[in-house]
């Protein structure tokens, strides 16, 4: 199982190791800095799920989070311009089952997304 399925699979229970799980991830291959890496840590234990997800997006990111027109749980939406300004490199409407959860996965795609223009 992926990282991203991971993500999508987990529920609201799940919602606490997951965050940590992908924290120490994205701490380990330097997707976020140390510090960003024991707050966001810290937010976790204290229930900030939405917080410590947050830290995830990958930088110049625009982002919002809202709730799905059909109820069926939050969106996470990731746009990023390109280097000539005129379209997007990232534009990404991602669902999950929590906000943090729907961050995550949409932070986790626009990372994929990245990792493949690299190629």
């Amino acid at each position: 199982m992926t990282l991203l399925e991971r993500v999508e699979a987990a529920t609201k229970r799940e919602e606490y190791a997951v965050l940590f799980y992908v924290l120490a991830l994205a701490g380990h291959e330097g997707w976020i800095g140390e510090d960003a890496y024991r707050v966001g840590l810290a937010w976790v234990k204290a229930d900030a799920y939405t917080d410590a997800a947050l830290l995830l997006i990958p930088e110049g990111c625009a982002w919002r989070v809202s709730q799905r027109l059909d109820n069926l749980g939050p969106s996470c939406t990731l746009q990023r311009r390109d280097h000539s300004g005129e379209g997007f490199d990232i534009w990404l409407d991602v669902d999950g089952k929590t906000p943090a959860l729907a961050i995550v996965a949409a932070a986790q795609r626009a990372r994929e997304a990245e990792n493949e223009g690299t190629k």
